[in-house]
């Protein structure tokens, strides 16, 4: 049922690709068998991170499997059988699946590469956003000097005045990774940068030449801008918060985990005998005054 939920809001763009993401970067999913071993008495142990792994990784089986080989037709015929079904899990699918016959490991892998396609990272058709084309930007900024032993030395644009005693031919070669990574984080950063790494684009060609009469005056305008896109940035998230806040007609669950271990530990206190905590139980008495439990 988690899997069907979560398959249908992918196709009503509903859901959140992040988690997917998170998931397939750190391998963090429910194993087949776990699936399917989950019962509901479980389901309600586990707390609101791990049921977003379950929901996640169900939804990846859910669309796995309609992605087979009259994949819709296998479903609703999974389905109608799947009420009355007392064996194993693993041997309907297959029944109703024949591609996931080839092997023990085919669901698996076939999931596995519902994950990747979902959740892994086009390089050149996924956009940053600000935050993230910041952080590259800074990273893709870096002059690479060669010192008298052959060892390349990074350093921050800020040091571009040393390559005036350099040949053109030694700061074409200072410069040349930045100008490549430059092109390479054009293609996936946030649009309004686009300008921006073109300007950068223009000082390094600058510095080759070493023509740098004004070259601290057009750094420092375009970090200025990089300001601006940051504070704009900001501005826009702080306002889909308060949008998103005061709208709300009804709280998302997503603390009632919390609340209920709260309430249990409230419920059974567990209580140390040993003199330390003795002492802090004690101390903690002097300190509290009537009515602040409350509050």
């Amino acid at each position: 049922m988690d899997g069907l939920l979560e398959a249908t809001a992918w196709r009503l763009n509903q859901s959140d690709r992040g988690l997917y993401q998170a998931l397939f970067k750190s391998g963090e999913l429910f194993k087949t068998d776990d699936l399917f071993a989950l019962d509901d008495p479980a389901y309600e142990d586990i707390d609101a991170a791990m049921r977003a792994a379950f929901r996640v990784s169900s939804g990846a089986l859910v669309m796995a499997l309609l992605q087979q080989p009259q994949g819709k037709d296998g479903f609703r015929n999974f389905l109608t059988e799947l009420a009355g079904f007392e064996g194993e899990m693993p041997a309907l699918l297959r029944k109703h699946f024949p591609e996931l016959n080839l092997s023990e490991t085919s669901l698996a892998k076939w999931r596995a590469l519902q994950m990747a396609n979902i959740g892994g990272q086009n390089l050149l058709t996924d956009i940053m956003t600000v935050a993230e084309t910041e952080h590259s930007l800074d990273e893709t900024l870096r002059l690479s000097f060669r010192t008298e032993e052959g060892i390349i030395q990074e350093k921050a644009m800020s040091a571009w005045p040393e390559l005036a005693a350099l040949s053109e031919q030694e700061r074409a070669n200072t410069v040349q990774r930045s100008q490549e990574a430059l092109v390479r984080l054009s293609y996936r950063c946030f649009p309004s940068y686009r300008p921006i790494l073109l300007e950068y684009q223009v000082v390094l060609n600058q510095l080759i030449k070493n023509k740098t009469k004004d070259l601290e005056n057009q750094l420092s305008e375009i970090e200025e801008r990089r300001k601006t896109m940051i504070a704009k940035a900001e501005r826009a998230r702080d306002f889909l918060d308060w949008y998103e806040i005061s709208t709300a007609r009804e709280t998302s669950g997503v603390f009632d985990d919390y609340l209920r271990l709260k309430n249990r530990l409230k419920a059974n206190p567990h209580r140390r005998d040993d003199a330390l905590s003795n002492y802090l139980d004690k101390m903690d008495l002097l300190f509290t005054r009537e009515g602040d439990e409350k509050g």
